[in-house]
């Protein structure tokens, strides 16, 4: 699912996408708006249309995405502003079970990568299979989960079996993730995320750090009294400037 579809979505005829890059020239930030887009809804909240544009208003194409439930299948087809189509994915399967398989196809069909996920049944794990466009096995994820279905911990192979990165779920009393702590092989520390939410469990911040705890990038997102995304904005940190924040890019979402 996307950001901006579920249950707070339900009943919207479309909205209004608007995404700047932001440069910094003496201290202040500068904003050019970079993409438009109009999304429209269906009557569950998800999007079925987006039509995008440059800054300058100039069109550059579209998406039509088709959802359906039962068994669950969701495809995108992306369009250039010729009307031709650019990708085509496809996402079906069973998402409860662990059972799914996700696609993109290029312009004629060409498989370009292929995520494939599988569910051994009574011991909880999921194997996460990623697969390059001439169909070899490029990495993949054992997942191991919690009795609540919450994922516990994630190990990321290579193609040959080694080892890469072990990623751990942390969850807050609620049973919200608060955190992803990913550590090497030799189990150093490589980097953490951290998630903070609002009372109504919308995420409001989701922050990188490096191994020294140091900030590498950060997201904050803000929402309407119907819990609805309207804004989102994406830093990052270099430490030669003291760890300070730059604003990179800058979403902004009106809804009618």
């Amino acid at each position: 699912m996307f950001a901006q579809e579920g249950e707070a979505y339900r009943g919207l005829t479309k909205a209004i996408e608007k995404i700047y890059t932001v440069t910094q020239k003496h201290g202040k930030n500068i904003l050019l708006l970079d993409t438009q887009s109009t999304l429209f809804y269906d009557e569950n909240g998800s999007i079925i249309e987006k039509y995008m544009m440059k800054g300058n208003l100039s069109y550059l194409g579209k998406e039509i995405r088709f959802n359906r439930n039962n068994p669950h299948f969701k495809e995108i087809l992306v369009y250039n502003h010729m009307n031709g189509l650019v990708s085509r994915s496809v996402e079906y399967g069973d998402l409860q079970t662990g059972n799914h398989s996700s696609i993109m196809y290029d312009s004629k069909g060409k498989v370009l990568n292929k995520v494939q996920c599988k569910s051994t049944g009574a011991d909880s794990l999921i194997w996460e299979m990623h697969y390059n466009q001439v169909g070899y096995l490029s990495e993949y994820f054992k997942i191991q989960h919690n009795k609540d279905g919450t994922i516990d911990e994630k190990t990321l192979f290579d193609y040959k079996d080694d080892v890469m990165e072990s990623h751990k779920y942390i969850y807050d009393p609620s049973g919200l993730l608060s955190s992803i702590v990913v550590t090497s092989p030799g189990d150093s520390l490589l980097y953490k995320m951290r998630y903070r939410y609002d009372e109504s469990a919308n995420l409001l911040e989701q922050s990188k750090t490096d191994s020294g705890n140091l900030p590498m990038e950060s997201t904050i997102y803000s929402y309407d009294d119907r819990d609805r995304l309207i804004m989102r904005l994406d830093y990052s940190f270099n430490p030669r400037y003291g760890g300070t924040p730059n604003l990179r890019t800058q979403y902004e979402y009106s809804y009618e």
